[in-house]
């Protein structure tokens, strides 16, 4: 096993900013990789978005976003990424080198001004369990 790295995730992207990872179900599924997939089928223009916001912060890091409409704090932790409805929650994973890791951890079509509390609930609970190094 790679330093710095869990059981449960996968990269998917790897920069000079960021290496962006996915958490994987004991099952080998991941629930934000199908996330994306259905995007890039069903609505392929928002799916460019959110990939080219990704592939952003792959490259300079979510810290150096000067959009703040895009890269979020949503408090205790919890971020996300943000291309008109569509909605990546994210949080930071350990440092490797200068290059932070930036860990998905669920992706949701936001049809209201607000997050449904649950959407939060849900992620709060990934990032618990990828803390401790366990599934949700």
């Amino acid at each position: 096993m790679m330093s710095g790295r869990r059981p449960n995730e996968r990269t998917i992207a790897d920069g000079a900013g960021a290496r962006i990872v996915v958490l994987q179900n004991a099952d080998g599924t991941c629930e934000v990789v199908e996330f994306l997939e259905l995007l890039a089928n069903d609505r392929p223009k928002d799916f460019a978005k959110i990939q080219a916001l990704i592939d952003r912060v792959k490259e300079i890091g979510p810290q150096n976003v000067k959009n703040t409409e895009r890269v979020k704090p949503l408090g205790d932790g919890l971020f996300e990424l943000k291309a008109h409805q569509i909605r990546v929650l994210w949080i930071y994973g350990a440092t490797e080198g200068s290059k932070r890791k930036v860990v998905l951890l669920e992706g949701l079509i936001k049809k209201r001004d607000r997050h449904r509390p649950s959407d939060l609930e849900r992620a709060r609970k990934l990032k618990i369990a990828y803390e401790r190094g366990t599934e949700a």
